[in-house]
């Protein structure tokens, strides 16, 4: 039971506003959250597959989606699927896209090498033809010379504008690993960043190389999985085991994970720089997560219409919205703005909500002479998870009940006039 630490009569009309105000809230968050989430699957839409590997927003705002069962545009309108079948993609299982930004697509494939396509014609490069170290390509990036950028499995290979090839590996760069997982292009200094598996991240700049590891910086892992640039030019990295991290220069890196931060898994597997300074990353277990400052806002299956909780891949697009890849869950479209109570909407009332995050309790200080009404607590969908009613007080103070797991959630607040507010919060256990 529920232990509440103060006393609260209501009256049989009080009672009643309570019911309506809770089932108008109950009517309303779901629409909202519907237009705020779209689910796109195999089902319900021509995604080939529902394992989404890799997602590229190009210049014209279309959206190519790479699967393990093939390739497919959406213009948001219309889709468009390329398969082995009926084009010239050499390999159905997509791991990497890019944009070269002269109209060409770069596809990296499971076992297909990389293929250029140009709208029309398709072009493959593996093995056989050309000097591609490996027919597995994990990560793709085009410098500001039109440099082409090709990470597989055994090695780091570059393909100029001139078609000339060339091969990078211990004898003429400081590369610790052969699979390389993660690659970035600052478009400002042409600086290249390389993420690898149990070798590092490594900076090419120019035909100068630079190589941090754990062993001589404070990198917080040697397995690195996404990398991305923010509005400031800071390079974010998600890893493999140990949260996210921010380059702070030379040796130095910043790194938030479950010790240092509320992030709710150290197991990232993408990163994406999102609006308002925000950054995005996907998660092996815990769904999707965004750090806004200092906050972790977590959207998971229990909190929210996210099908599955193991992001593989995720963008922002140039609107703001987040696109995320699921391991089983198909593609996600998650316009935030369009979420209820994200932002706190006060409408004459005032409240303050701590501790925040909070893991056995909260405080709710309520703007004095504060009328009745209802506290209720939602989900990211919308969805109702705990409601209490309150009669002419300024405080309220109550246990989380234990059935409300760790994750993000609105605390909404309405009275008997109308009147509303809303405040975000975390809960952590």
């Amino acid at each position: 039971m529920i232990r509440l630490y103060w006393s609260c009569i209501l009256s049989g009309i009080m009672r009643q506003k309570i019911i309506y105000l809770f089932v108008l809230v109950l009517f309303m968050s779901p629409a909202i959250a519907q237009n705020a989430w779209t689910i796109f699957n195999n089902i319900n839409s021509p995604l080939p597959e529902n394992s989404v590997r890799a997602i590229l927003i190009d210049e014209n705002n279309v959206k190519w989606i790479g699967t393990d069962f093939g390739l497919a545009s959406y213009d948001d309108q219309a889709w468009v699927v390329y398969q082995t079948f009926n084009s010239g993609i050499p390999d159905n299982s997509v791991r990497a896209l890019v944009s070269d930004h002269s109209g060409n697509l770069w596809v990296g494939t499971f076992n297909g090498g990389v293929a250029k396509y140009d709208g029309v014609t398709w072009t493959v490069f593996n093995t056989s033809n050309s000097l591609l170290p490996d027919n597995y390509v994990k990560s793709l990036a085009v410098d500001t010379a039109k440099t082409v950028w090709i990470g597989t499995i055994g090695g780091l290979a570059s393909l100029d504008s001139a078609g000339v090839w060339t091969l990078y590996d211990a004898s003429n760069s400081l590369i610790g690993s052969s699979n390389i997982a993660s690659l970035n292009v600052d478009t400002i200094t042409n600086i290249l960043t390389v993420g690898t598996i149990n070798g590092g991240i490594s900076f090419k700049n120019g035909s100068n190389w630079s190589q941090y590891t754990l062993a001589n910086s404070s990198l917080p892992d040697n397995s690195l999985l996404g990398l991305v640039r923010d509005d400031q030019n800071i390079l974010w990295i998600s890893t493999a085991a140990s949260g996210i991290s921010a380059h702070l220069g030379g040796v130095s890196f910043l790194t938030y994970n479950t010790l240092s931060s509320s992030i709710p898994s150290n197991s990232t597997t993408s990163i994406t720089a999102g609006s308002n300074g925000s950054i995005w990353t996907g998660t092996l277990d815990s769904g999707l997560v965004k750090k806004s400052g200092l906050n972790f806002i977590v959207y998971n299956t229990q909190n929210s219409l996210m099908p599955d909780n193991f992001v593989q891949c995720i963008r922002s697009d140039s609107a703001g919205v987040i696109w995320v890849g699921m391991q089983t869950g198909g593609l996600a479209r998650l316009d935030e703005s369009l979420l209820s109570g994200i932002s706190d909407d006060l409408n004459s009332l005032q409240i303050r909500v701590y501790p925040n995050p909070a893991s056995d309790y909260l405080n709710i200080v309520l703007q004095p002479g504060n009328k009745s009404g209802v506290v209720i607590i939602s989900d990211l969908a919308g969805r109702i998870v705990y409601e209490l009613p309150y009669n002419n007080t300024a405080f309220l103070h109550f246990l989380i009940p234990s059935k409300i797991s760790k994750g993000s959630y609105v605390v909404h607040l309405l009275d008997d006039s109308g009147k509303r507010a809303g405040k975000l919060i975390q809960i952590v256990r």
